[in-house]
Formats: C-alpha cells, sequence, structure tokens
C-alpha cells in the first residue's frame, strides 16, 4: 500500500513538474509587437540585437542579479525595449562585466552554451513588464540566430 503512495506522489510531482515547464513557454511576436501594453505579464520571445548603450545597469532587486540591455530590432537602430540579463556562468547568462568594459567584454551564453556578444541576432525569451513608457523583457532564455 505504501508503494503505491510513493509512486502516486512521484506521479502527480512529475506532472506538477511538466505543467511549470510548459506554462514557460513563450509566443514568439514581432518586434513591433512586443512592447504593446496588453502583453504586459506575458511570456514572449523576439528577435534582435543585443547593444549596452551608454552603460550597463546592474542590480541585485528581487534576490538575483540582472543587467539590463537595450535590445534593438536590427543594428543601430532606434526601435529598442529594455533585456533584463541574469548574471552567472551558466546557459541563458551574462558573464560579469569588467567595471572598464567595452563591447568586446560582453559575452552572453546562449541556451544551447554557445557564447555570443553584441551585434549578433539572438532570440530572448522571458516575462515582458510594460508600463506607459517602459517596456523591459526578464530574459529566461536566449539562442543565437544565424540566417
Amino acid at each position: 500500500m505504501q508503494k503505491r503512495t510513493i509512486t502516486g506522489f512521484i506521479v502527480a510531482l512529475i506532472s506538477l513538474m511538466l505543467a511549470a515547464c510548459a506554462a514557460k513557454t513563450a509566443t514568439p511576436v514581432s518586434f513591433a509587437d512586443v512592447c504593446k501594453l496588453e502583453n504586459d505579464h506575458k511570456q514572449l520571445s523576439t528577435v534582435g540585437y543585443f547593444d549596452p548603450g551608454i552603460s550597463v545597469f546592474c542590480s541585485d532587486t528581487g534576490g538575483d542579479y540582472r543587467c539590463s540591455f537595450d535590445f534593438l530590432e536590427s543594428v543601430g537602430s532606434e526601435n529598442k525595449f529594455s533585456a533584463d540579463l541574469l548574471e552567472g556562468n551558466g546557459k541563458n547568462q551574462l558573464a560579469e562585466l569588467p567595471d572598464d568594459y567595452s563591447n568586446e567584454d560582453v559575452k552572453i551564453k546562449t541556451d544551447d552554451g554557445t557564447v555570443i556578444g553584441v551585434e549578433q541576432k539572438a532570440r530572448i525569451s522571458g516575462e515582458m513588464l510594460i508600463t506607459e513608457g517602459v517596456c523591459l523583457m526578464e530574459v529566461h532564455k536566449i539562442e543565437a540566430v544565424t540566417d
């Protein structure tokens, strides 16, 4: 009897874990549509390019150390929104930046472990945080795009 209870518990736990993973599935959207107010708190993905802009702001609010980059529609474009990246050495993370960094120091590890930098095409996925005048994605997944 106890063996069935444990097996049932394990099956239920695995089901919950799979449901949680499925809930994080991002909906692909065009760059032009990503910052629409109705996308607030939605899991989305779009394609563009990381750019540190004039500076990168990093903060540990919320318990994670995250750094905010501009995410551009195309290299040099004025169409952009903020992409917050988790800093660390793992996949889907930004390597720690030195105090006096240059674009060459920006190393972003993708979901498959590839390292990309600024001005390299990428697909990012994460939760959108949008209010009047603010458009930010808390990035959870980064993929290099080659085409």
